[in-house]
C-alpha cells in the first residue's frame, strides 16, 4: 500500500466520521448528537505526524515578501474612497480637530483614527494628509493575521492553521482594502474575536460574557449591518441546545438568558458610545441621540429598498469564486461536504459564519459588494482547511513507500504549493495594480487646492459623483465598485474644511459624452463672480456601465459685464459696456423688440430695472455683428420709454477642465479678459474633453508633478 499507516492516521481526531472511531467519540465532537455535556468543549486539533517545516517555511516567506512589497503602498496612496473621506472627517471631529460630523458612519473606524489626528495636530502633520491613518491601518490587518493564525490553531495544527493564514492573507480583497481606510477589515476581526470566545456549548462566566457583549458592541460601532451577527448568535445558540443533553429539560431558558445578556450589552455599548460623542462634541442631550440613531437606522433601510433588485442573487457565489480563486474553491466545496457530514463544533461555526453569513447577506442586503462579505472569508477558510485534510492526509504522516512514493508528503507537499500559486499570483498583481502611478497622484486634493485658490467666494458641486479608475479597474463586471474612486462634495469638504461646499442636484438628461459641459441657465441667481462651481454632470457610472472615455470635470466660473443706456433714441436703443462692447435694442415692425450687437459668444442675457432689480430673460445664442434675437414675449413693453432707467448684463460662462493630475488647465494666452468661446459649451468641449488615452498619458506625466 502508499500509505501503511492510513488506518491509524484515520483513527486518530482528525477523521472521526472514519467507522473505526469508537461511537463515544464519535458522539462526543458531533454537535447533532443528544448525548454531548454541554461542559465539554471542543477539543483543539493535534498535529498528526511531524510538521512540515518546509512548507511553513515557504509560507512565512510568501507572507514576508508580501508585506514588503504592500509596505509602500499605504505611504504613497493619494486617494482613497468616498466612504473612507466621511470616516476621516468623522475621525477628525471626535478628535477635537474637524468641524463636520456624519451620523450615517458607524462611529469605531473614527474612533480608533481619532488618537491619530492628535497626535498629527501635535506635531504639526497638515490633517488631510491620508498617509499616517493609511499607515495605522494597514500595520493593524496585518496584526490582525497573527491572532487569526492562534485562531485557527484552536483547530488545527500549526502548519494548516498557517495555510490558513496565507489564504487570507493572500485573496485579493485583503490585499486590495488593507492599505484603505475601511470598516470592512476591522469589522471582520472584531468578528473573530468574538466568537473565539463564544462558546454556547460551555459554562458563561459573567466576566465572559461582559467582554462577549463589549465585543458584539464594537462590531456594531464599527459597521450597522453587523446587527446580522445577533441573529446568528442566536442560530448558534439554538443548535448548540439541539445537540446537548440538557434539551428537552428547560436548558434553553439558559441559554436564551445568555444570549439575550450579550446582546442587551452590545446594543448598550453602541448606544452609550454613541451618547457620549453627541454629548461631547455636538452638545446633544438623550432625545436629540435617539432621534438620530432612528434617523440613522432608517436610512440604511432606505438604501436597501432604493437597491432593491438591482444585483443578482448569485453575485456573493461568484465574488466568493474570485476572491478564493478556483482551485480553492473547488476545497471549500469540499469542505463544506465534509463538515455537513461531520458535523462537529469547529464545522458548525465555519458553516454557519461562512456560507450561512453569505446567505444571511444575499437575502438581507439588495445592493452587494464583495467586501460586504469580508467577515465571512475566515470561517470560509476554516472549510478550506477542512477540504486540505481530506484531499492531503499525506502531509500529516512520515514518509513510507518506495520510489516516487518513498516520502509521499513531498508529492502532496508540492501539490498543495502548486494550488496555492494562483492565490500567490493574485497577490502580486493586485501589488502591481497598487503601485500604479494612478494611486499615486492626489487627485481630489489638487482639485480642492485649485479650486480654494481659484476663487475666494462659495464654492458649489453641481451633479453627481466625479469616477476615477486605474488602469486595470476590473475585478468582477458583477462588484460596481471594486476599482472606482468617487469624487464628490463631502471629498472637497474634507480638503477644504474652513470652506462651505454646497452641493446642487443636476443631471444632463441625454446629452452626449463628447458635447462637454451644458450651458446651465440662469446661474447668475445663485453665483456670483467670485463663486466658483466643480461640474460633474454625468451619471455615476459603475462597472458594468463605465464607458470608454470618462468626460472631464469642469470648474466654471461666471464673467459679469454690465451695459448701460448711451443714446436713447425713440424706436431704437443703444447700450454699452465698461469693456467697450455694444448693444442695440429696437423694435421690429412686428412689435417684437430685437437685441444685436457687437460679436459675442454664449452668454445669459438679464434685463437691470430702474431700482437695481434683474429680471432673466434667458440666453443668448453666439451672435455675429448686428445679427440680433428677440427678446421673449413675457417682457412688458411699457419698460421701454425714454425715460426708463434700464440696462442689461450679460453672464458668461468660463469654463476650466481639469487634468488627469486634478490641477486646473491653464487659461488660453488671450486671458480671462477675453471671453470668446469659453462661453460656448460646445467650443469648450472640443478644448477640454479628453479620451482615455490623451487620460492615461497625462497621468503617466502628471506622476512626478505632485
Amino acid at each position: 500500500m502508499i500509505w501503511q499507516k492510513r488506518h491509524d492516521i484515520l483513527r486518530s481526531p482528525l477523521y472521526p466520521w472514519y467507522p473505526s472511531r469508537s461511537r463515544e467519540d464519535a458522539d462526543r465532537d458531533s454537535w447533532n448528537r443528544p448525548r454531548i455535556h454541554a461542559t465539554r468543549k471542543w477539543p483543539p486539533m493535534q498535529e498528526i505526524g511531524k510538521r512540515d517545516r518546509f512548507l511553513e517555511g515557504c509560507l512565512v516567506a510568501g507572507l514576508v515578501l508580501e508585506f514588503f512589497l504592500l509596505l509602500p503602498v499605504p505611504w504613497h496612496l493619494g486617494t482613497t474612497y468616498y466612504d473612507g473621506y466621511d470616516y476621516l472627517e468623522n475621525a477628525r471631529f471626535i478628535a477635537g480637530v474637524g468641524a463636520h460630523y456624519d451620523p450615517i458612519r458607524a462611529p469605531g473606524l473614527p474612533l480608533l483614527l481619532a488618537p491619530v489626528y492628535r497626535w498629527m495636530a501635535w506635531t504639526g502633520i497638515s490633517g488631510d494628509d491620508l498617509r499616517p491613518p493609511h499607515v495605522v491601518l494597514f500595520l493593524l490587518s496585518w496584526g490582525f493575521l497573527l491572532f487569526l493564525y492562534r485562531f485557527f490553531r484552536r483547530f488545527h495544527g500549526g502548519t494548516l492553521a498557517l495555510v490558513g493564514v496565507a489564504l487570507m492573507a493572500g485573496n485579493r480583497l485583503f490585499v486590495h482594502y488593507v492599505p484603505f481606510v475601511m470598516a470592512d477589515l476591522p469589522v471582520t476581526a472584531a468578528f473573530v474575536l468574538l466568537l473565539a470566545y463564544y462558546d454556547p456549548w460551555g459554562p458563561c462566566s459573567p466576566l465572559r460574557q461582559v467582554g462577549v457583549g463589549i465585543l458584539l458592541g464594537v462590531a456594531l460601532l464599527l459597521k450597522y449591518p453587523a446587527g446580522i451577527l445577533i441573529g446568528l448568535l442566536a442560530l448558534y445558540e439554538g443548535f448548540a441546545h439541539l445537540t446537548t443533553a440538557e434539551h428537552g429539560k428547560g436548558g434553553g431558558a439558559a441559554r436564551l438568558r445568555r444570549w439575550g445578556g450579550v446582546v442587551l450589552i452590545g446594543g448598550a455599548t453602541a448606544f452609550l458610545v454613541h451618547a457620549a460623542i453627541f454629548q461631547i462634541r455636538k452638545g446633544w442631550g438623550l432625545p436629540e441621540t435617539i432621534r438620530a440613531l432612528l434617523w440613522v437606522f432608517q436610512e440604511q433601510i432606505s438604501v436597501n429598498n432604493l437597491a432593491k433588485g438591482s444585483d443578482t442573487f448569485y453575485e456573493y457565489a461568484y465574488d466568493l469564486w474570485k476572491i478564493l480563486t478556483p482551485g480553492v474553491a473547488l476545497l471549500f466545496g469540499v469542505g463544506v461536504g465534509v463538515a455537513c457530514r461531520r458535523r462537529t463544533r469547529a464545522d458548525l461555526l465555519g458553516l454557519l459564519f461562512g456560507p450561512g453569513f453569505i446567505l444571511v447577506m444575499t437575502l438581507a442586503v439588495a445592493f452587494k459588494e464583495a467586501r460586504y462579505i469580508f467577515p465571512a472569508i475566515p470561517f470560509c477558510i476554516l472549510l478550506v482547511l477542512r477540504g486540505i485534510e481530506v484531499c492531503f492526509p499525506p502531509l500529516f504522516e512520515r514518509g513510507v513507500g518506495r520510489g516516487i512514493w518513498r516520502n509521499p508528503r513531498r508529492v502532496f507537499r508540492g501539490a498543495l504549493l502548486l494550488l496555492l500559486l494562483w492565490p500567490a499570483g493574485e497577490t502580486i498583481g493586485e501589488g502591481f495594480r497598487l503601485s500604479d502611478p494612478f494611486y499615486r497622484i492626489p487627485f481630489a486634493r489638487n482639485v480642492a487646492y485649485a479650486v480654494a485658490q481659484e476663487t475666494p467666494g462659495r464654492i458649489y458641486w453641481f451633479g453627481g459623483f466625479y469616477v476615477r479608475h486605474p488602469r486595470s479597474y476590473i475585478f468582477s463586471p458583477l462588484d460596481e465598485y471594486f476599482y472606482l474612486y468617487h469624487v464628490g462634495p463631502k471629498t472637497i469638504r474634507f480638503y477644504l474644511p474652513e470652506r462651505r461646499i454646497e452641493a446642487v442636484g443636476y443631471r444632463r438628461g441625454g446629452r452626449g459624452e463628447a458635447e462637454g459641459p451644458p450651458f446651465l441657465p440662469d446661474l447668475a441667481r445663485l453665483m456670483g463672480p467670485e463663486d466658483t462651481a466643480i461640474l460633474s454632470l454625468e451619471e455615476t457610472y459603475r462597472t458594468s456601465t463605465l464607458p470608454e472615455r470618462i468626460p472631464p470635470l469642469f470648474a466654471l466660473r461666471l464673467r459679469f459685464e454690465e451695459f448701460q443706456r448711451i443714446s436713447p433714441v425713440s424706436g431704437a436703443w443703444r447700450f454699452r459696456s465698461d469693456r467697450g462692447r455694444n448693444l442695440h435694442l429696437r423694435r421690429r415692425d412686428d412689435g417684437d423688440w430685437l437685441v444685436a450687437g457687437d460679436a459675442l459668444p454664449r452668454s445669459e442675457l438679464y434685463l437691470r430695472l430702474p431700482g437695481g432689480g434683474t429680471r432673466y430673460l434667458g440666453p443668448l445664442p453666439p451672435l455675429a455683428p448686428e445679427e440680433g434675437v428677440a427678446l421673449p414675449p413675457q417682457v412688458p413693453a411699457a419698460l421701454f420709454h425714454d425715460e426708463a432707467e434700464i440696462g442689461f448684463r450679460l453672464v458668461f460662462h468660463v469654463y476650466r477642465p481639469f487634468l488627469p493630475s486634478g490641477t486646473m488647465r491653464p487659461l488660453a494666452s488671450k486671458g480671462e479678459e477675453e471671453p470668446e468661446g469659453r462661453g460656448d459649451a460646445p467650443q469648450s468641449a472640443d478644448r477640454g474633453a479628453h479620451d482615455e488615452t490623451t487620460r492615461r498619458q497625462e497621468e503617466r506625466r502628471a506622476q512626478e508633478e505632485p
